[in-house]
Order: structure tokens, then sequence, then C-alpha cells
């Protein structure tokens, strides 16, 4: 939920050595229900771009690796992937000045990536594709501005159906016409995979055929009595 964030020391006095009586007026702002990463508002990718705001928030979450190094004051949202899908994350300023945020793998677990000013407008842009990404699993949004800035941005998730992650390499006998995306599978070495061959050769990932037929000879060897 809200928590409260003690972020100044005020120190007041009058100029010089002068003493008083004065006014001090200390205003407070209620943080955002999402300003912790177990609060985080989950996001249904192409619902549409929601207007945000990180005002009032705390500087208490982890620093992306982006955007200064000031710790950011970030509210956070989450959202499902699905298998076979290109995930594009967008920030856009409106009141903030500069926009950035992070993809994390859980609520400060590991960080997948983070972006700042990576596209026109001062905004933010991401994009994962099919081999970025676990099916069904959840993934975090930390957003806020750049250094310790805050204020009102817009922050939309688009994804689209490319197609199954598996080898798009050609060449590859594990060639599969119909993936999507690349998913590193892709075997390329070729040779002999048959072990009881006498030119079997052990790197081998595919075989091209060759096994007893590539010009050796096998010998039957007889141990002496």
């Amino acid at each position: 939920g809200s928590e409260m964030c003690i972020r100044d020391r005020i120190q007041a006095a009058g100029y010089g050595s002068l003493i008083g009586t004065f006014y001090l007026d200390v205003k407070s702002q209620t943080a955002p229900i999402n300003d912790v990463c177990a609060d985080a508002i989950e996001i249904i990718p192409n619902s549409g771009a929601i207007s945000t705001s990180s005002a009032g928030t705390c500087s208490d979450g982890p620093t992306p690796a982006c955007g200064g190094f000031y710790p950011i004051r970030d509210i956070w949202y989450n959202f499902t992937y699905n298998q076979g899908e290109e995930v594009t994350i967008i920030s856009t300023p409106a009141g903030l000045e500069d926009t950035r945020f992070a993809l994390w793998d859980g609520c400060e677990q590991n960080l997948i990536a983070c972006a700042y000013d990576t596209v026109p407008g001062n905004a933010a842009q991401m994009v994962l594709g099919c081999g970025d990404l676990i099916d069904g699993h959840t993934y975090y949004i930390q957003c806020g501005g750049q250094g310790n800035t805050s204020g009102t941005f817009d922050l939309e998730v688009t994804s689209v159906f490319i197609g199954l992650p598996g080898c798009t390499d050609s060449m590859a006998c594990n060639y599969d016409s119909l993936a999507g995306c690349d998913d590193g599978t892709c075997m390329t070495i070729y040779g002999c995979t048959d072990p009881l061959s006498c030119n079997y050769d052990s790197d081998a990932q595919c075989d091209d055929g060759s096994c007893g037929t590539d010009g050796c000879t096998c010998l039957l060897y007889t141990s002496p009595s």
C-alpha cells in the first residue's frame, strides 16, 4: 500500500542573527497505490496507453542501470507474457520531462533490461522478442523519471504474435520453417552420429549420412591371448 517517505529535513531561521515568529507551510502528497512492487497494477497488453504519475512516490526501490545514478522515484506495473509474442513497452513524457523504466522478472529480482531516451521526445521504449521472455511468466515494470524526478507520463504495453520459438537457420538440420523467432537451439555441426561407426564424430549434432562410408575401414580387433 502507500507509505510515508521522509525525504528532507527543514532548517528554518531568520536572516543573519535575526529571530522572531514566522509561518512554515508544509504540504504532503499521498503515495500512489502502486508505489511498491508488491502492489504493482496489472496491464493487459494492447489495452491502450494509460496516463499515470509518479508524484508522491518514494525512492526505495532498486536503482535501474540507466537514466542516471540517482534512486528512482518509481511506480510499478506488471504483465503476463504469452509465448510467441513480441512485446513493446513505451513510456512517453507528459508533465515529466524524461522517463525511464526497467523490466524485472520479479519484485527486485533479476533485471531484464532498462530503457531511457531510446526514441525521440525523451520517451523510453523497449522491444522484446519471443526468445527474451518466458511463456506464462509475470514481468514487472518499474517506471519513473530521469534521476530522482517525478511527474506525469503515459505508459503502454503492446504485443503481436510473430510465431512460436524454434530454429530459424535454414542451414541447420533442425530448421523450423514455421518458427517466428530463433530460440538458440539450431544445430549446424554435421558429421557421423553413429557411435558404432569407425568415423563417429562426438561433436556432430546432425548426421550427414557419412557413417561407415567416408573412406574409412573398420577392422575387427582381437586381443592377443
